[in-house]
């Protein structure tokens, strides 16, 4: 039998007890590193978030494009929405000479509309449409547009076009061109 001197001695220590400045101050340092992450997180977002859409952008890239754009190029658009695809184009005189929608032939008929030219079109029809999402777009009554680009810096073409119908997530449509190449630059 264990003699009883050497059980007090073998047991363990009293649990110290919590005081309530050690519950705040653990509570405001996690508070602290959780507002932080919060901050860090919308920074990041909004640095990688596609900027509004102003008429002074879009008439800008279309004036580089046209300054500096190439007749013979080639483009790989991925668009996500209601009809989501990828589509390759191939200019070659300013002239589409091949549009595949997920790597079969489109319809002749709608080749323009994936030029850079025709993207260009698009976004000012949306611009356009967006005044009155219910004319433009067939929304609810009420309901309000947002519509997003970026457009390369150098050349003008659009890197990304978001329409956003508020409310109506099933409207909103998002293309982005994944790879631009021309016989001056590759990308």
């Amino acid at each position: 039998m264990p003699d009883p001197a050497e059980a007090a001695d073998s047991a363990p220590p009293p649990r110290k007890r919590l005081r309530a400045s050690d519950v705040l101050a653990g509570a405001a340092v996690g508070g602290l590193l959780a507002l932080a992450a919060v901050i860090a997180i919308v920074v990041v977002s909004r640095r990688q978030a596609t900027p509004p859409l102003t008429t002074e952008a879009l008439d800008a890239a279309r004036t580089r494009w046209r300054q500096n754009g190439p007749a013979d190029y080639a483009l790989d658009v991925a668009v996500m929405g209601r009809q989501p695809g990828r589509y390759h184009v191939e200019v070659r005189d300013g002239k589409p000479v091949e549009v595949l929608r997920n790597g079969v032939r489109s319809d002749r008929r709608t080749w323009h509309y994936w030029t850079v030219p025709g993207l260009f079109d698009v976004i000012e029809h949306d611009v356009d449409c967006a005044e009155d999402p219910t004319r433009g777009f067939g929304a609810k009554p009420g309901s309000k547009a947002v519509l997003r680009a970026e457009f390369d810096e150098r050349r003008g073409y659009p890197l990304k076009f978001e329409r956003l119908i508020l409310g109506e997530p099933q409207l909103d449509m998002t293309w982005e061109v994944e790879a631009y190449r021309d016989k001056f630059l590759a990308r």
